[in-house]
């Protein structure tokens, strides 16, 4: 019994503090609404997505390191270099 006199009672404190006056934002609203406002720009044109297709699957990626073969062109090159 003694509980629920506790939660009546803040209950009541509850709802009488949102009863207190609002006069000023009140105000404060209606000064707002007040205001004259500068038009807005229109805003852009949005393009359509235009679709791209990969085709380069099967190529070497960039990232990796080259695989020289010792008897290719680059080794031949560094062995006729000065």
């Amino acid at each position: 019994m003694m509980l629920r006199g506790i939660l009546l009672l803040a209950l009541m404190l509850t709802l009488t503090a949102c009863g207190s006056s609002v006069r000023d934002l009140d105000q404060y609203v209606a000064d707002v609404k007040s205001r004259t406002f500068g038009q807005l720009e229109p805003l852009p044109e949005i393009r359509p997505y235009e679709t791209f297709t990969y085709d380069a699957y099967d190529l070497r990626p960039p990232v990796h390191a080259l695989e020289l073969d010792h008897g290719g062109a680059a080794a031949q090159h560094k062995r006729s270099a000065p």
